[in-house]
Formats: C-alpha cells, structure tokens, sequence
C-alpha cells in the first residue's frame, strides 16, 4: 500500500507516472508476487476513485527474467486498463502494446522517443587520454559492452563471438556489473585464455563512464531480447557507432549510418557484425558522429513537454 500512504501522508498528485512495473508484482516467490501484484493494482484503483490519473511508460511488456510470467502478464494487463494514458519509444512497441493488451483507442498510447544522455555525463577525456590511462594501444580497435550484466543481454555470446575474431588489433571491454555471482563467474571463464579481453565486473560511478566510452571505437550490445534500450543512447550520446541486433525499437533507433544490425536468429550474424566493424577502420568515426547528430536531437527537455502534454490529456478525460 506504498502508493496509498504516500498519498494519505504527504499529497494528493494529480497524476502517476509509472516506469517499471515489475518490482511491484514480481516477488521470491509465487505466494509474495501475488500478494505483491494484489497491493499494487489495489492501490491503483484506490486511487483512481480519488481522482488521480494513471500514467504508465511501458519499457518492457515483461520483466526479463520471465520468474512468473503468467501471473506477471495477467497483473501487467490490469495496468493496461488501469492507465489513463500510456506512453512507448517508438511505433513497433505502440504496435506490440496494443495487440498484446487488446487496447482499440490507440489515442491513449502515445509514442514519446527515450531521450540522449548528452548531458548526464561528463564528457571532456579526449581519446589518446582515455586509452593512454586504460593502457590501449591508439591502434587498436576497441569493441565496448557497457552496462549492467544479465542473462538477456548476451555477454557471454559475444566473448565467445569475439574469440573468433583473429585480429591481435582487436580489444574487447566488458564493463558492468554482473547481476549475481554465477554469471561473474562464468564472464571470468569465458575469457580466460584471451588477452585481448578485459572485464570490469563492477558498477561504473558517473564519473568513470566517459573513461571506457571514450576509449571506445563502437559499443556491443547484443541482446538476446529487449524491446527499448538506454543503453543505444547512452552509446550514441558518446558518438559511437552501436552493434545490435535488429529487435523491438532499435530499428527505428538507430539506422545502417550509425549502426551495424544483425539478425537474432542468425546464429553468425553476431560474429560477421563484429568482422564488418574490423574491416570497417576510420569508417565508425564517421558512423559516431553521425550517431551524435542524431542523439542530440532527442533533447530531454523538447520530450519532457510530449510528456507533460500527455499529462494534460489525462487530466482532460
């Protein structure tokens, strides 16, 4: 009943905006996330009966992790119908959100592209110095997974992808906290014998995330399934040039002048991503900026007002 004391303690907001849904309904086990998901969608009808509008963000249809699917789509479903107005980052999820949740009024989905992180943080280490500190030779080509590490995200396909590259030129950083201690484990396995491979297996502070950007020629991101991604724009808000697979939004994130896309289902298409980008040398340079262009124009402020705006047509019902 978080949602409910905050609101009979502090203030009575006019509306609520929801991100990520699945802490609220995913628990240990099954008996605590039914609970979990019964306390949140009644908080959710309680207050819409005082009045207060319902905003969701949807960033996953799902949680990753896929503990309790069912029940998590069942509850999820509730929210849908719960919600005043939802908002998603691109057409394909507007498509997904509403065949997925059976919503005919597609004025209440709203498409609301994720914004850069052009200025989140400090961007001022020149290359030579990023890789003069990370002990990089300037000639080498520096492949970059940055992020926090899950089973989703394909970190330990892309160190087996990488191993088949013969280039002694080509570095391979894998940056980020493991979410537990089996897949730690298996990172340090999976690399050993390879040189050319550096895991930092920590969470990166603010002020560090320019170092390993900075250092980097093209980030990796080789997702196993995701529907929208921070982590594209981060790369991109860096002026790098993004190898991913072609899933969810990212096709209308990023395009072939900024960004290498590969089929999922391609069992090579990982492996010939990470070759195109060897053979391609000062080519990402250009594919970087290219990127940055592209980023600065999803400026927070400009998508700050779509989103106050839906705030509005909620209240407007």
């Amino acid at each position: 009943m978080t949602l409910i004391l905050a609101f009979l303690h502090k203030w009575k907001p006019d509306v609520i905006h929801i991100h990520w849904q699945h802490p609220f309904i995913v628990g240990r086990n099954i008996l605590d996330s039914i609970l979990r998901s019964l306390i949140f969608v009644t908080g959710l009808v309680l207050l819409k009966l005082l009045g207060v509008r319902i905003v969701w963000t949807v960033h996953n249809l799902h949680s990753h992790e896929r503990k309790f699917i069912s029940l998590e789509l069942f509850f999820t479903s509730i929210l849908a119908r719960l919600a005043d107005r939802i908002i998603v980052h691109c057409n394909f999820a507007k498509y997904l959100v509403g065949r997925a949740f059976k919503i005919s009024n597609e004025t209440c989905i709203t498409v609301i592209p994720h914004g850069n992180y052009s200025s989140a943080y400090e961007n001022k280490l020149a290359r030579n110095e990023a890789r003069r500190l990370l002990n990089v030779p300037l000639d080498n080509i520096v492949f970059l997974y940055f992020g926090l590490i899950r089973p989703y995200k394909g970190v330990l396909q892309l160190i087996r992808a990488f191993k088949q590259i013969e280039d002694g030129k080509a570095r391979l950083f894998i940056v980020g906290k493991p979410a537990n201690n089996i897949i730690a484990r298996r990172l340090i396995e999976e690399s050993r014998g390879d040189p050319r491979i550096r895991v930092i297996p920590r969470f990166i502070p603010s002020n560090e995330v320019q170092l390993y950007m900075n250092t980097a020629d093209i980030a990796v991101l080789p997702y196993e399934e995701i529907l929208t991604s921070g982590s594209i724009l981060l790369a991109m808000s860096f002026c790098k040039p993004v190898i991913v697979p072609r899933l969810g939004c990212i096709p209308e994130i990023l395009d072939k002048k900024g960004g290498i896309l590969y089929n999922p289902s391609d069992p090579n298409g990982l492996l010939e991503a990470l070759k195109t980008a060897v053979a391609m040398g000062m080519d990402l340079s250009r594919m970087g900026r290219y990127n940055c262009m592209k980023a600065k124009n999803l400026d927070w402020s400009i998508l700050g007002l779509y989103t106050y705006k839906v705030y509005i047509e909620s209240l407007q019902d």
